[in-house]
């Protein structure tokens, strides 16, 4: 209760104190006097939270926004690593290079098939598996927080990480090319573009590498273990014509995955010493292994006719992979074809509106005749509808809904042990019709602030357990949040907050079984949390930003076979404090040469790994130094330290039984100090 009335003084305060600030900035009461403001900003955030591009002060939601350009300050090449840059953002390993867990708000998946987030990149879906894909040529990325079921659709429940890429439409030919040398990681990057008929035609392609080196050593032979090679690239050609409204784009994207990174579980000692021996479930020094080849092809089309878009996506991803494990090899193949439909209307007095449909078919196949589960299939179709009324007395309503029909089907061959059936075979079908509805009021405070309530839903699809055969619901969600965004001083400080509630009823759990891990519903959940994102920019060489998530996630109930025995318990993955904090400061500048140094840090508290609360890493703070020198002629150096204190923590921990009643437990560990230089050329 104190942590309610706490939250809720605090969003308090900064609507007061924000209103009391912009007052100022706009030239408070009649008779003060102003000091002149220097003409230095900040740079105006841009997100297409609605699926088109608005500035973040219209978006009545919760959005952290992550330039290309700070990607590349603080060498951020995966999407596994922004949560270097995005508070409140966790995404850890606990299989493989492909198996994610994610939480935002609090909000964890347990099971990577049926994720809590979803990806988008160009307005693509991507697969589960490429949560852990590198980033090329990014222009900026978005995490738009907290369900999005009414645009974004099935398994945004916990938030929509949106990545656009830079556009290939310009009669200006650009190229870029960047490589990193650290002393546990290298890669290296080409990007390109250019007409091939000015106003008509357009060409680009990018390319990049990336290789880890490895942090734990076999001891017998000195070899690192752990390293992952992935290479990625696509091409893509662009017919605009000049002033026609038309554009159709077509893309082509693929990916190679060689890993032996993910998977090694350690003991404490080893953690320690960082060397491998003999032992620990692993009397052959067994060394993970994880193969994954994609290939993506997508094709937009839009229409400009004035105050209108229509456009259409339709994108169709093949991935296939291998997993070999201590417990067996796994294959999987996976085929995704989506399309969308869209209208997106935005009128003079300020209003617009939004109407979809949206249909996607995954066949998901084990093609390993060992395999217990042969095919999973899944079909999607739904309509959405989005609007929002003019301002009216600085106020303004949004409503949206969005009607999706799930259609899963799942065969399993089943499994057979001393007579006995650990897992039924079954061939069945399951389906559910969801309604997820938006609405949300806003208020504009003058031209620097706007407060906004709202409250909407989002789902994470059912399907089936595969160990007992049961149908699974959906989980369902319900978000309702305060939130404020402003731009001060001359847009010199800016600051966005939101105080938000979820309730998720349904909620889909792993539990183990002599089979394996099965999947059930088995409980109510809540998460109740405040988020801040402040940026500054207090003199012309110095930028500020601090970004926090401060909140308490838990079970309501959770009943497992009849016995409430998580009621009150954290869930996995969600600390209660998540803290990102960034200094780049412009020192000196040189015949027009820039030189920067770049302080980074991150803090998690207490961080579980399981609902019963046993396994857990203790509070930790992380730093990364750089410096940089930016040219007149499009070069940078970035000299680097991750991790600069090389502080040990574990990523994923978990309990290998040894029978008959003994076990022990594994961890995997975060990536340790890295120091190296890295190269990036724009011409």
């Amino acid at each position: 209760m104190k942590k309610k009335f706490l939250s809720g003084g605090l969003i308090f305060s900064l609507f007061f104190g924000i209103n009391a600030y912009s007052k100022q900035a706009n030239g408070g009461g009649a008779g003060e006097t102003q000091s002149p403001i220097k003409s230095y900003k900040l740079q105006t955030q841009m997100v297409s939270a609605n699926k088109f591009d608005q500035n973040l002060r219209e978006v009545d939601g919760s959005v952290a926004v992550v330039s290309g350009k700070k990607l590349q300050e603080l060498q951020i090449h995966s999407i596994a690593e922004l949560t270097k840059a995005i508070p409140g953002l966790i995404l850890e390993n606990y299989s493989s290079a492909g198996a994610l867990y994610t939480s935002v708000r609090g909000i964890s998946n347990t099971d990577y098939f049926n994720p809590a987030l979803v990806v988008y990149i160009d307005g693509i879906p991507q697969d589960p598996e490429f949560l852990s894909q590198e980033l090329l040529n990014v222009k900026r990325v978005e995490l738009l927080r907290g369900p999005q079921g009414t645009i974004w659709g099935q398994n945004a429940q916990s938030g929509v990480l949106n990545i656009i890429t830079n556009p290939i439409t310009s009669n200006t030919p650009r190229a870029n090319a960047s490589t990193s040398i650290g002393t546990l990681s290298t890669n290296t990057m080409l990007s390109t573009a250019t007409p091939l008929l000015k106003d008509w035609l357009y060409i680009g392609a990018d390319l990049g590498y990336y290789h880890q080196s490895g942090q734990i050593t076999q001891k017998s032979t000195g070899e690192k273990l752990d390293t992952s090679d992935s290479l990625l690239g696509n091409v893509s050609l662009a017919f605009a014509p000049k002033n026609s409204g038309f554009e159709a784009l077509f893309k082509y994207s693929l990916s190679d995955l060689n890993d032996h990174h993910n998977g090694f579980y350690l003991t404490d000692e080893e953690i320690k010493t960082l060397g491998r021996s003999k032992g620990f479930y692993n009397p052959n020094f067994f060394r993970p292994y994880f193969k994954r080849n994609a290939q993506t092809y997508a094709l937009k089309l839009g229409y400009n006719f004035g105050i209108s878009n229509l456009s259409n996506v339709f994108s169709y991803q093949d991935r296939s992979n291998r997993l070999d494990q201590l417990i067996g090899s796994v294959k999987e193949a996976r085929e995704t074809t989506t399309d969308e439909l869209r209208l997106v209307s935005r009128y003079q007095n300020g209003a617009y509106s939004i109407f979809g449909a949206y249909f996607q078919h995954i066949a998901h196949d084990f093609p390993d005749k060992t395999s217990l589960v042969k095919t999973i299939d899944k079909d999607t179709f739904a309509i959405y509808g989005e609007g929002k009324s003019p301002e009216f007395w600085g106020f303004d309503m949004t409503l949206g809904a969005r009607y999706s029909l799930d259609i899963s089907k799942a065969h399993s061959l089943g499994m057979e042990k001393n007579n006995m059936i650990l897992k039924p075979a079954f061939k069945d079908n399951n389906s559910s019709h969801i309604f997820t509805p938006k609405i949300a009021i806003g208020y504009n405070l003058g031209e620097d602030v706007r407060l906004y309530a709202l409250y909407q839903n989002g789902y994470r699809a059912g399907g089936f357990d595969f160990i007992t055969a049961d149908k699974i619901k959906p989980e369902y969600t319900q978000n309702a949040e305060l939130g404020v965004h402003s731009e001060l001083f001359s847009s010199k400080l800016s600051l966005n907050a939101a105080l938000y509630y979820i309730y998720i009823t349904d909620k889909q759990v792993s539990l183990p079984s002599p089979a394996g891990f099965s999947i059930q519903n088995a409980g109510t959940i809540d998460s109740l949390g405040l988020e801040l994102a402040l940026h500054s920019r207090p003199i012309e060489s110095l930028v500020v930003s601090f970004g926090g998530n401060f909140g308490h996630s838990r079970y309501v109930k959770g009943a497992i076979k009849g016995k409430d025995t998580r009621k009150n318990k954290t869930l996995l993955l969600a600390p209660d404090v998540s803290l990102n904090a960034n200094i780049d400061w412009n020192f000196a500048t040189i015949n027009g040469a820039k030189f920067f140094a770049n302080l980074n840090g991150r803090f998690y508290s207490k961080t579980y790994f399981d609902d019963e609360n046993k396994l857990f890493q203790d509070p930790y703070g992380i730093f990364d130094l750089s410096l940089r020198l930016q040219a007149k002629n499009g070069l940078s150096i970035n000299v680097y330290a991750q991790n600069l204190f090389n502080q040990k923590y574990k990523t994923w921990i978990q309990n290998f039984p040894i029978p008959p009643t003994a076990s022990i437990q594994g961890s995997f560990i975060g990536q340790l100090r890295n120091i190296g230089a890295s190269l990036n050329y724009n011409f």
